[in-house]
């Protein structure tokens, strides 16, 4: 809205850059009167119709809104070399990054814990879980005892970007969740960060989903839902079993996901911002 305000005083061309919520958050979900859907719908085509180019953030918010480009978010390059291999080849250590809320869950994961710990407890007894962001500690605190795994859990709550990292390199996996029927559409920024660690990522999503398609740039990841908790126990088993044994490798440079360098995206930016004042 400020960019439509500053185009009309100066007379120059504006971009509409649509994010995550419009699909996790719809008008015609979110709204209950019809004249709500309706002015958001009216407000969703004033833009388009103002605005030189339309972009979005995802697929998804693309075939929503009616964009004509994608540019997703990326991951920050000078900050990704700050990760580290894992010093300790004894412990299995699963990061988790980022807030925790119910669009972003944590059952999941303490259902696939629970799942290795009853399965495989030669392989549970080695691993941890270490919890870096925003997060109501209590509440945490109170899940993860209603699992009975608070042996296993160290929470660290919200730290810098470079603290998170520096915490975070002794992490040999990555949990991330999304909610299935909120979450299809949510790019979590903190997936970009993830994937620029080198490490497997154990994300739980639905299939189809924009997390599902991010993932599958990573060639040691598994996605799963409600359905695929045993599978999902047994990647996270077979997993730590290879990082314990020293078969595990880890590349923090790994060419499939420099498409998602802050460079790479910059770039994608400037070549959007030529045509809209070339007028193409």
């Amino acid at each position: 809205m400020i960019a439509k305000k500053l185009s009309l005083i100066f007379e120059i061309p504006w971009v509409a850059d649509f994010r995550d919520y419009w699909t996790s958050l719809k008008a015609e979900d979110y709204f209950e009167s019809d004249s709500r859907k309706h002015q958001a719908q009216e407000l969703l085509d004033e833009i388009k119709n103002s605005s030189k180019s339309v972009m979005a953030v995802n697929e998804s918010v693309a075939t929503y809104v009616g964009a004509q480009s994608v540019i997703t978010n990326s991951y920050d390059s000078k900050l990704a070399k700050l990760w580290r291999t894992p010093a300790n080849r004894k412990i299995f250590t699963i990061g988790i990054f980022g807030t925790i809320s119910d669009l972003t869950p944590i059952e999941p994961l303490l259902t696939v814990l629970q799942t290795v710990k009853k399965n495989r407890p030669e392989i549970y007894s080695h691993i941890r879980v270490l919890q870096v962001g925003q997060v109501d500690a209590k509440w945490l605190n109170k899940k993860i005892n209603e699992f009975g795994m608070e042996d296993i859990f160290h929470i660290r709550e919200f730290q810098t970007r470079g603290k998170a990292i520096e915490l975070l390199s002794e992490a040999a996996m990555f949990y991330v969740g999304v909610s299935p029927d909120r979450g299809f559409g949510l790019t979590t920024n903190r997936i970009f960060t993830l994937l620029s660690s080198g490490r497997p990522i154990l994300a739980y999503a639905a299939a189809g989903s924009e997390l599902n398609r991010i993932i599958s740039h990573s060639a040691d990841s598994f996605r799963y839902d409600g359905g695929r908790i045993e599978e999902a126990g047994r990647f996270l088993s077979e997993t730590a079993e290879k990082y314990l044994n020293g078969d595990l490798s880890i590349d923090s440079g790994a060419s499939s996901v420099r498409e998602f360098s802050s460079e790479r995206m910059l770039e994608k930016f400037v070549t959007l911002f030529n045509q809209t004042l070339n007028g193409k």
